[in-house]
């Protein structure tokens, strides 16, 4: 049996990886999924996925699309 876990739900305004960053001040864990681009576009058009990763004050898991069971 899976355990159930919490989700709460919040809304935020402003630059996404601050928000994301600041909402997961008291999370357990932050899971975000990412869109699969290339090093380079990422470094170019930003990633909030990396940002997060990098800065988040709690353990964070990155989901990559290809992941996802499709169906």
């Amino acid at each position: 049996m899976l355990p159930v876990l919490p989700v709460l739900p919040a809304v935020a305004e402003g630059d996404t990886a601050e928000a994301l960053i600041t909402a997961a001040k008291d999370a357990d864990v932050l899971v975000l999924g990412t869109r699969g681009r290339s090093p380079l576009a990422g470094l170019l058009l930003g990633s909030v996925s990396q940002t997060c990763a990098a800065a988040a004050p709690c353990p964070t898991v990155l989901v990559k699309k290809d992941d996802f069971p499709h169906g």
